[in-house]
């Protein structure tokens, strides 16, 4: 069987199921599909490199990556937290307490923010309200609100940095 074929072969029999774990998380298509594109694109270009113990095991943790990626890029709300463990994991016990660890380590630093700027970040990212109409509803400019959120992702980020390093470093190794 030649490589093109393998792969196509690999490519049918995974895609679907990788796909549903990544949209079960971020809940859309057009970014679960270019994750999964990216994940055999790179499966494609590495395939004379890299061994692969488990190829099951190590296209799961791939498409876990990028999604975590992804989360990162945007924001991460308590929905994407909450749903984070419909992700199957290899070791279930075990990563779901690293998981409920960095939720709560989420939570500690989320907890830690300064009360305006806290409140305005649920508005936006757990209520999804507008920047305009949390501006109406606490009687403040839109560009106050806008500060408040950047504010609030540059101190998240900071915080959750690390404990996301680890978090994912454990899968990858």
């Amino acid at each position: 069987m030649n490589d093109r074929r393998a792969f196509e072969a690999i490519y049918r029999k995974h895609w679907s199921q990788l796909m549903i774990s990544a949209y079960n998380v971020l809940e859309d298509r057009e970014v679960c599909r270019d994750i999964l594109q990216d994940v055999f694109t790179d499966l494609w270009v590495r395939r004379r490199t890299t061994f692969i113990d488990s190829l099951p095991s190590y296209l799961k943790v791939a498409v876990r990556n990028k999604v975590f990626k992804q989360l990162r890029k945007g924001y991460l709300s308590r929905k994407h937290l909450d749903s984070l463990e419909k992700i199957s994991f290899s070791n279930a016990t075990e990563d779901l307490v690293n998981f409920n660890q960095m939720k709560e380590s989420y939570e500690k630093s989320l907890a830690e923010l300064p009360e305006k700027c806290k409140e305005i970040f649920l508005l936006r990212r757990v209520e999804q309200l507008s920047v305009k109409e949390i501006a109406e509803k606490l009687f403040i400019s839109p560009k106050t609100v806008e500060n408040q959120i950047t504010k609030a992702q540059k101190l998240l980020r900071s915080k959750m940095d690390g404990v996301l390093l680890v978090f994912i470093m454990m899968y990858l190794i």
